[in-house]
């Protein structure tokens, strides 16, 4: 599967978009709720080039929550 940008540059912000003009929402939207939100807490806080919200620690840890949820409901469903 080949990932292409499918919103507008200037609709998203920076820390959502990368060199290559792969966007976080062209990999989200094929996730979970909350698979999705997890890879955009982890992408926008843990980018290599320092480009962030300015919220490491706590999109860090807003991710962990929204794992912690998603595993939760993937056992609920077993």
């Amino acid at each position: 599967m080949t990932l292409r940008a499918t919103w507008p540059p200037q609709s998203c912000p920076a820390y959502y978009q990368f060199p290559n003009g792969v966007q976080v929402a062209d990999i989200s939207e094929h996730l979970t709720s909350n698979g999705g939100q997890v890879v955009q807490y982890v992408a926008r806080s843990t980018r290599l080039d320092g480009l962030n919200k300015g919220e490491v620690l706590k999109d860090l840890m807003k991710a962990r929550d929204l794992l912690n949820r998603e595993i939760r409901r993937i056992q609920d469903a077993q």
